[in-house]
């Protein structure tokens, strides 16, 4: 498929908090494809698994992709194999990069707000702000300074008068005194796990701030696949029924239909398909409320139907 790239795993690192950094570069030798600050790129682990992480180097950087991987418990089988079994020397698949986390053009600061291993979009993001003098506040948000595992690298740079840390513990985050109502042309740009993204974007909407300002990225999210079955229908006419409990695009993938996933939460919009009849039921973090409202695609990975009948243009 078009667009994949070959890269060697150049260098690895283990951080705090069982967070694993892989510094990947071109297979040829070459440069790799640039990227915008806020991009991902997506790892094909194997057959049919392939997990998006975020690039967490300076984007002005085109020899190599640096990605960080936390090897959570509850992982899915993504995370685990590439902390224990991705080494240095070995060759491995990616995607080009694609950014679904932009920086906004903006005049006032851009406030960064990352819990735990959310950093990682963000740091590419303060770069690109250092880089360009522009005004930028980054707040790491942990439990302790052990679940922060990129704040020491941002505080022995040039990035270190813009960093503030936040512990559980010790000068906690505090979105009104830390942030406070919007004012000039800032943004909020804001990633890590959903309960912290859930309350600080509540916060910020609390205080006023419109919601084109808030910008977010979930790298895991709830899914919900209860409810009662439906059917689906393909352009052509076949039809699959899909049960409480599965995914249209995990019955479709069984059936033998070519259907693109990554993330299986609703995160990443790799599943995102047109509808060309029938009413669906938005459960994914991708789409805007103004594109849901639409109703003309949906999250197959995740989303299910309202209607007895949901036809796709597959």
């Amino acid at each position: 498929m078009s667009g994949h790239l070959e890269v060697i795993v150049r260098r690895t690192e283990k951080l705090s908090g069982d967070v694993h950094t892989f510094e990947l570069v071109a297979a040829d030798g070459g440069q790799l494809p640039p990227f915008e600050a806020g991009a991902h790129i997506e790892l094909f682990i194997r057959s049919n698994l392939i997990r998006p992480y975020s690039l967490c180097n300076d984007p002005e950087e085109t020899h190599r992709y640096r990605i960080g991987v936390l090897n959570d418990a509850n992982s899915r089988g993504g995370s685990k194999i590439v902390c224990t079994q991705w080494a240095e020397g070995m060759r491995a698949r990616i995607s080009s990069p694609r950014n679904l986390f932009p920086l906004e053009p903006a005049t006032g600061r851009s406030l960064l707000i990352a819990g735990g291993i959310g950093a990682t979009p963000l740091i590419a993001m303060a770069h690109a702000l250092g880089s360009r003098g522009a005004p930028f506040e980054f707040h790491y948000c942990a439990r302790d300074r052990s679940k922060a595992p990129f704040l020491e690298e941002l505080l022995a740079g040039s990035l270190a008068p813009s960093v503030q840390a936040h512990f559980s513990e010790d000068r906690r985050f505090d979105f009104t005194a830390d942030i406070g109502a919007p004012t000039g042309d800032d943004h909020i740009y804001v990633c890590g796990p959903q309960g912290f993204m859930d309350h600080v974007i509540e916060a910020a909407r609390g205080l006023g701030w419109p919601d084109a300002r808030i910008h977010f990225e979930y790298f895991d999210a709830e899914t919900d696949t209860s409810g009662g079955p439906f059917k689906v229908q393909l352009a052509d006419g076949t039809e699959f029924e899909i049960p409480a409990g599965r995914s249209i695009a995990d019955v479709l993938i069984e059936q033998g239909c070519e259907v693109e996933v990554s993330c299986e939460k609703g995160i990443c919009g790799s599943c995102i398909t047109d509808i060309l009849e029938g009413l669906p039921d938005h459960r994914d973090h991708y789409l805007t409320d103004e594109e849901k409202a639409q109703n003309n695609c949906m999250a197959l990975c995740c989303s299910r139907a309202l209607s007895p009948l949901i036809k796709l243009d597959l």
